[in-house]
């Protein structure tokens, strides 16, 4: 059975090689479905959301991601929970499948998890839920910044992320989640122009901020996942940015 598995899901590599990606990704479903070995599950799914993203349907990201981060989360608590009874102290950098001293040990990196939500808020981005969108880019672990070229940059998601919380998220979220946030705002480093425009919204200076949204237009409409949005996320940010005018105005009168 092991073998068959590989066999197919290097089946499914070579053709996705040859830009096939339907087929490709028909060939990591059925791979999945004869596979339980968490390790592999965790794999399997991020060639099919990578593969899904490529087709561009993005049909399998929310199923196969969400399932994933579960299952490493089930697997932490696990270890959590067997290291609480057994005294000791839990931490690093894996996380145990099993309680038996010869099972083996779930391994995933923070950039693989990083990966995962980050495609996760391509799919909120895709499905108009930019709330849910922001809450996922910013969450994604510096680790993935320069390791998921074949999906997003660490720039990308420094823009995603950004432009979305502004349409959306409250004040105090996106100070405390984007640039109060060590981790997010390394992403902004690599996008110092989106790191400004977050700060003059938050400082209430309206004239800069929408100077420099327009800068970045041009590059935002031609990007694949956040062109066919620039315009609805740029008519949410004017109409939050009149609303807290507005509302301090009466304040003061």
């Amino acid at each position: 059975m092991k073998k068959s598995i590989k066999h197919t899901s290097n089946s499914a590599t070579f053709i996705l090689s040859r830009g096939d990606f339907q087929q490709a990704l028909a060939k990591y479903v059925e791979t999945k479905d004869h596979c339980n070995d968490q390790q592999r599950l965790i794999d399997l799914a991020l060639r099919i959301v990578i593969t899904s993203v490529h087709l561009g349907t993005l049909t399998h990201v929310k199923t196969e991601a969400s399932r994933a981060l579960n299952l490493i989360q089930q697997a932490k608590r696990a270890e959590q929970q067997r290291a609480a009874q057994q005294g000791g102290v839990g931490g690093g950098a894996s996380v145990g499948a099993s309680s038996s001293s010869s099972s083996k040990t779930l391994s995933v990196p923070a950039a693989t998890i990083g990966k995962f939500k980050a495609a996760l808020g391509l799919f909120y981005l895709r499905q108009h839920n930019y709330l849910a969108a922001a809450q996922h880019f910013y969450d994604v672990d510096y680790a993935m910044a320069e390791q998921f070229p074949q999906v997003a940059s660490g720039r990308d998601i420094a823009l995603y992320g950004g432009i979305c919380a502004l349409a959306e998220c409250h004040r105090r979220e996106i100070q405390s989640r984007l640039l109060e946030n060590n981790n997010f705002t390394s992403f902004l480093e690599l996008a110092p122009e989106m790191r400004q425009i977050l700060t003059d919204f938050q400082n209430s200076r309206y004239a800069s901020c929408f100077e420099a949204l327009q800068g970045l237009r041009p590059d935002m409409a031609l990007d694949l996942f956040l062109g066919p949005h620039v315009d609805g996320l740029l008519k949410k940010i004017r109409a939050k940015a009149l609303v807290t005018y507005f509302c301090r105005l009466v304040r003061w009168i």
